[in-house]
């Protein structure tokens, strides 16, 4: 799962992209439903993952169980209080850090477009949540 990954931005994905920002509680917008762009495309090229349709984690995976993929900042990667949740009550298992290939800036993804992004880590959930800071943040 670790290393870098490229792909195509496809019409599916900017069709789910778009339903899921005009969702009236989805508050991170296009930046934020463009970034579930690298979980989809895992489970698209992986055969070992199987993409979960539900809120509380990403894939599932033989090896990591239930994978919520998160994407790294250089202030601590983010963890909702749902997700935080989930990840005490045992739902989610593991957590898949990511970022951006081109320095982790944002372009808004188009059909055809294609791009890179980096799985840095996969990290315990429950140690995750240990970590976390008053922003619900922990350093990767």
């Amino acid at each position: 799962m670790l290393g870098t990954y490229t792909g195509i931005v496809t019409a599916e994905f900017i069709k789910r992209r778009d339903i899921m920002a005009s969702q009236p509680n989805w508050k991170a917008g296009i930046m934020g439903a463009d970034a579930e762009f690298p979980e989809q495309h895992q489970a698209m090229i992986d055969p070992d993952q199987t993409l979960y349709e539900g809120w509380q984690y990403d894939t599932i995976h033989p090896e990591y169980g239930n994978v919520d993929y998160k994407q790294y900042s250089q202030a601590g990667v983010k963890i909702s209080p749902a997700i935080k949740n989930v990840i005490e009550h045992g739902i989610t298992d593991n957590l898949a850090i990511w970022k951006w290939s081109n320095g982790n800036r944002w372009v808004e993804l188009k059909e055809g477009m294609e791009v890179s992004y980096d799985i840095i880590g996969i990290r315990d959930a429950k140690e995750c949540i240990n970590k976390l800071n008053h922003e619900n943040r922990f350093t990767f």
